[in-house]
């Protein structure tokens, strides 16, 4: 009776065992980060966002962190959710670059900021006629 009783412990214990190591991995890893635009041109002041699209959409853990190469020229500011705002805050150039917690993928966005140009709406002279003679000034 006591080896009957071993020999279906022992039994269960295998089929336990078998069953619990063929059980599917539960996390789905990050294949790969992806951004909504993969370059900014802005003018000084100016805002735009990213957006962050991590894949496959199941993936279990979908933390994102960002970084910006320059921000005396584009400051960064986060959203939620996977998105940005991103602020032209001087001529340059800078690089911004998002990366997953899970897995380290990376995605940038070359973001180009110039001046801001003010469009002339006007012209005006001192005077209306000038009359010389040759030498004069």
């Amino acid at each position: 009776m006591r080896n009957t009783v071993l020999k279906v412990f022992f039994s269960l214990l295998l089929v336990l065992f078998v069953v619990s190591c063929n059980e599917p991995d539960p996390t789905i890893p990050v294949a790969r980060v992806s951004l909504s635009k993969p370059s900014l041109v802005m003018t000084v002041g100016g805002t735009e966002e990213l957006t962050a699209t991590v894949t496959p959409a199941e993936a279990t853990n979908k933390k994102v962190t960002w970084t910006t190469s320059n921000a005396k020229v584009a400051e960064i500011t986060e959203e939620g959710g996977g998105g940005l705002q991103v602020t032209a805050k001087a001529p340059g150039e800078a690089l911004i670059t998002v990366k997953t917690e899970d897995g380290g993928k990376t995605a940038s966005c070359t973001v180009t900021v110039k001046e801001k140009i003010i469009p002339v709406e006007s012209i005006s002279l001192n005077q209306t006629t000038l009359s010389l003679k040759i030498g004069e000034k």
